[in-house]
């Protein structure tokens, strides 16, 4: 008798073959990265309970913005969060950016100056025909870095640069998020139908 393999793999820290019930928002987000305009979707939030998934969306989407010629970053809100998303960019995009521009990186305090310096590496990596996607995972509105991120973020969606921000959490955790006044720019982004709860 021939075995057959559960598609699901509920198994932790695996990414499912077959994602049950996520399939609109993989072809949004396929859309989003092949897109030569800004789509909403490329703002993205999903909430819920521990368990239902969001890791695994996000890891998948990660990959597939990999095969449209995207460099992904993933993260999880923790101090030192912005130092990794840097050096994480860095280490992916090694043969599309010239390291030697960049300011000396020390450990990330100073918000402006890293600010400055994910411009420079997403302006590089924008005239080699690409994007950043940085996701985040288990997002904690406690957290100065987090808040820094969604700010400067919003900085260099202004600025045109192509960048895209998913982020996952506990609903009490994500509306705390969308609360926060310095980041109150995403709630109409998050409200066009970014924000889905899993």
């Amino acid at each position: 008798m021939k075995y057959l393999e559960n598609p699901f793999t509920p198994s932790f820290g695996e990414v499912p073959a077959h994602l049950a019930g996520r399939q609109q928002i993989i072809r949004d987000l396929d859309r989003a990265f092949l897109s030569q305009r800004r789509r909403p979707e490329l703002t993205s939030i999903f909430s819920g309970a521990r368990g239902t998934g969001k890791t695994a969306l996000m890891s998948s989407l990660a990959t597939r913005a990999e095969s449209h010629g995207w460099i992904a970053v993933k993260t999880t809100a923790l101090p030192g969060m912005l130092e990794e998303i840097e050096f994480g960019t860095k280490r992916a995009a090694a043969h599309l950016i010239d390291s030697s521009n960049h300011f000396e990186v020390n450990r990330v305090h100073d918000a402006s100056t890293w600010r400055y310096r994910m411009s420079d590496i997403i302006d590089q990596l924008n005239e080699a025909g690409t994007g950043l996607l940085v996701t985040v995972d288990e997002v904690d509105p406690t957290l100065d870095e987090m808040i820094q991120l969604a700010a400067t973020y919003q900085h260099f969606v202004t600025d045109g640069k192509r960048v895209a921000l998913l982020m996952a959490g506990l609903p009490n955790n994500v509306s705390t998020l969308l609360n926060h006044k310095t980041v109150s720019f995403l709630r109409p982004t998050i409200s066009s139908g970014s924000h889905c709860r899993l």
